[in-house]
Order: structure tokens, then sequence, then C-alpha cells
């Protein structure tokens, strides 16, 4: 069953990305307009092409099944979703506190769960396109220093330059900022 509606998740939240040799994406910068996204939630097909004037919170997995950018004047629809990977060169100290995963629902924290239980927890959200698994940072502290990566995500798979598999897509829970992420492809 295919029906739209506009209150699973607001198009702003997510970002997407032409990727080349180095790129830093931020919100403002190196990023694509997304035109619609397509998202399976207890068996049933959501098709959201406008901005959602209100969110609906669930605990139901909510499956990211495709994403349609305007590529500058060039629609894409990306199918392929690079799924799995490791988390490398974590540049978080033990000591860092309000910074998490959610996955599944459980929440694993480096200040209540350790660092080593927290990487293992982050690259599980690497298996899925589940938009409600995500890494969380409520009121950080002792986290690294502005101009160092939190970590490292190495994909299973390369992007590769040019084609469809040459996007990535990433989401900010409450767009309250956007994310810096640098590529290296």
């Amino acid at each position: 069953m295919n029906k739209k509606i506009s209150t699973l998740v607001t198009l702003p939240m997510l970002a997407a990305a032409s990727l080349s040799a180095q790129t830093l994406i931020t919100g403002d910068s190196n990023s694509v307009d997304i035109t619609e996204l397509t998202y399976e939630r207890n068996g049933s097909t959501i098709v959201q092409s406008l901005s959602a004037s209100s969110v609906t919170n669930t605990d139901d997995p909510v499956y990211l099944r495709n994403a349609k950018i305007n590529d500058g004047g060039t629609i894409k629809d990306l199918q392929f979703f690079n799924i799995g990977g490791t988390i490398q060169n974590v540049n978080f100290s033990s000591n860092a506190t309000g910074v998490g995963v959610i996955n599944n629902g459980a929440i694993t924290s480096i200040a209540a769960d350790g660092l080593a239980n927290y990487t293992v927890a982050l690259e599980g959200i690497l298996n899925d396109t589940n938009i409600n698994n995500y890494a969380f940072y409520d009121g950080v502290g002792n986290i690294p220093p502005a101009g160092t990566s939190d970590f490292d995500i190495q994909f299973a798979n390369p992007f590769r330059a040019g084609t469809s598999q040459s996007q990535s897509v990433m989401a900010t829970r409450f767009s309250t900022s956007p994310p810096w992420i640098k590529t290296e492809t």
C-alpha cells in the first residue's frame, strides 16, 4: 500500500552529498536537495516529498528504502545503500559524557558502558537503514577539540565517484545542527 504522508520526518534533517576525493560536507556546502524519500514501516511504504510540519515518534523500525535528490538539475534515485563497515580512529576519551548510540531502542553511552561498547554499538548502526538507529550528542563533555574528527567510518564497499554510489545520505536528530562530515574516497 503506497501512501503519502508528511509527518514521519522532516526533509531538512536529512542531507545528501556528492563525494569526490576529499570533501567537507556541512549543512551549507557540498550538499544537494532531497526531493523525495521512501520509507518502510510495519510493511507499509511511505513516500515523503514535502517537508513535514510535524514528526511522528515511534519505536518501530523505519527503514529508508530510497532517496531522490536533485544533483545540479539531474534527479537521481538512490537505491543502493552501503550497509556495513567498521569504526576506526575513535578520538573520544573514556571520560567523554553525553555521547552514545541508540540501536533498536537500546542506549549505549561512553559514560555508562565504556568506549569499547560504544564503538561496537556505533558499528551496529551501520548495518541497516533504520533511521531510528543513530549516534547522539546530548550535553557533551570531554569530547575531541574542534578540528579533530570524532571517529572514522570505513564502509564495507568503496564509494564510486561519478555513479549513484558516490552519494552519502545523513541525518541529524531534531535538526538542531547540521552534520560536519569529511570524506575521503
